[in-house]
């Protein structure tokens, strides 16, 4: 249904075009790109459109609908300079002209788009930049890029440092050291960002962490076809895997990582996490990204055995809250690499099912012995479309409450206990109100001081 009420909205778009051109043209029988007539439209330019046939593959239209070259691509992302960026069919970044030509004889790991003449492209976990005629100007040497140039200087992240350099790959000033905090985006350091925390090691990560790792990385993602741009990283206070994902309808997802943490006491077990990096939606200070995390791993080093402990634990506490689950419908344990919970709804005294209820892993403290999870409620709303018809829509969540678990023992502390001198007259004023009836635990508050 969405996917129909975007074509409608795009045939809007096109209608309007259309209309505001119809003074500076000669009538003609020629017809005009119809948007329902393909799976999906971008808008590249004034007259170029690319579009995605029944067959799932892209190529370029102009405006009366008529084929613009012959390329045929997996995916188009944007337009810049007259520059376009697509993926081909094995998932690799190359630029193309507006005819579909390529530019250039290389592919990518990723690139960024077109800026004041160059682009950054990433081979082999290295960055450098590419002129026009996919000329490499700066060689590849760099850890990571921001995004490209703006008034004649780039950012550029270089054995830990980041620095500008101008035109020529040279350093514009004595290397100006940026803020940490911006390279939150690929960084597994110690970052607090609405209280979830991934820890920077303080001693050199072991050797075999590194083999590990990718034993563990093998065994969670053996397919791996829909993963773009997978690299791994490893700097001297860092260790981690980053991609990107292709869903079917070609987009890319937010980063995904799969980072080390640490080393047991007993140097027996190491421990990774793993979290998407989601656009932040506020003005916090950790920057543009903030974790949503998904698992957490331990490996014995000796062995191979993977305890996945964020899950134990979940399944561990979703027990210890519901140990009568016989009013629960449609519940389901989901692992996504967005996130690790359940989902389930409650049959209401009336016989009808109430909104969904998710308990999900949130985060575990930087020594690994505690983890955070959450309890929400998602709210649904009722509407009537342009057809009239009554529909729902998820409208916000309303967290219930916040709960930690000691891995060791097994402990559940909650962040709110009963109030038992006030009592609830309605369920759902306690539901989004739960400091009227509950007071905030002491011993919670002390556990996450300690952090």
């Amino acid at each position: 249904m969405l996917h129909k009420k975007l074509i409608s909205i795009l045939g809007c778009v096109f209608l309007v075009m259309i209309c505001g051109c119809a003074d500076n043209r000669a009538e003609s029988d020629s017809q005009v790109i119809e948007p329902e007539a393909y799976e999906d439209v971008k808008i590249l330019d004034d007259n170029l459109y690319a579009v995605k046939d029944s067959s799932g593959q892209y190529g370029f239209v102009d405006g009366q609908g008529s084929p613009v070259g012959e390329g045929r691509f997996f995916y188009v992302m944007d337009a810049g300079e007259q520059m376009v960026r697509v993926l081909d069919f094995e998932h690799k970044v190359l630029f193309v002209d507006y005819e579909g030509n390529p530019i250039g004889k290389e592919t990518f790991e990723a690139a960024y788009a077109f800026q004041e003449g160059l682009a950054a492209v990433k081979k082999e976990n290295q960055w450098g930049f590419i002129n026009k005629d996919g000329e490499l100007v700066i060689d590849y040497q760099f850890e990571e890029v921001d995004q490209g140039f703006q008034e004649g200087v780039a950012a550029v992240k270089q054995n830990g440092a980041w620095y500008f350099i101008d035109r020529n790959g040279d350093p514009a000033s004595d290397a100006i050291q940026m803020d940490d905090q911006e390279d939150f985006r690929i960084s597994s350091e110690v970052v607090e960002v609405n209280g979830g925390l991934t820890k920077k090691t303080q001693s050199p990560i072991p050797e075999d962490a590194k083999e590990n790792l990718e034993y563990l990385f093998n065994n969670l993602y053996a397919d791996r076809s829909d993963m773009v741009g997978v690299g791994l990283y490893k700097l001297e206070d860092r260790l981690y895997y980053k991609w990107k994902c292709v869903n079917e309808a070609g987009e890319l997802s937010d980063y995904k990582v799969l980072a080390y943490m640490m080393v047991s006491e007993d140097g027996e077990r190491y421990a990774y996490t793993a979290y998407s990096q989601k656009p932040s939606t506020e003005d916090d200070e950790a920057g543009e990204y903030v974790p949503c995390y998904s698992g957490y791993w331990e490996v014995d080093r000796n062995t191979k055995e993977i305890v996945p402990v964020a899950k134990v634990l979940l399944q561990y506490l979703f027990n210890y809250l519901y140990p009568d689950q016989s009013d629960m419908v449609d519940l389901k344990l989901y692992e996504t690499d967005d996130g690790l919970y359940y989902k389930w709804k409650f049959r209401l005294d009336n016989g009808e099912t109430g909104d969904p209820v998710i308990l999900q892993y949130k985060f575990s403290t930087s020594d690994g012995l505690y983890f955070q999870y959450g309890i929400y409620q998602e709210v649904w709303g009722t509407y009537y479309n342009h057809a009239g018809m009554k529909c729902r829509k998820h409208i916000r969540d309303c967290e219930v409450d916040q709960i930690l678990v000691n891995k060791q023992n097994y402990d559940v502390t909650r962040h709110w206990i009963r109030n038992e001198d006030k009592e609830a007259e309605f369920y759902y004023v306690e539901l989004y109100y739960p400091e009227l009836y509950n007071m905030e635990n002491e011993a919670y508050v002390k556990i996450m001081d300690l952090y």
